[in-house]
């Protein structure tokens, strides 16, 4: 559960007002890339408060290509709190 808007020193998703490809997944050199491989990632809770469609739209993209560069299965992605049933 989290609102996916990452707020580091070398990665700071909180305060862009859009998302766009420069940010997109390892493009940074100063992202550390998990290795997840086989892991399905169920992310939930995810908070575009304050800011309009395309910059969860854009928050959405780069955890997508995050994941998939990590190994990952993205399963859910989603601004409800509770697991999908199925």
């Amino acid at each position: 559960f989290s609102d996916m808007r990452h707020d580091t020193r070398d990665l700071n998703l909180a305060s862009q007002q859009v998302i766009t490809g420069v940010h997109l997944g390892t493009s940074n050199p100063r992202i550390v890339q998990a290795e997840l491989q086989g892991v399905d990632v169920f992310v939930c809770g995810v908070d575009g408060a304050d800011r309009d469609m395309s910059y969860w739209q854009g928050l959405k993209q780069f955890w997508e290509h995050y994941f998939m560069e990590s190994g990952a299965h993205l399963m859910s992605f989603s601004v409800m709190r509770e697991l999908p049933t199925n």
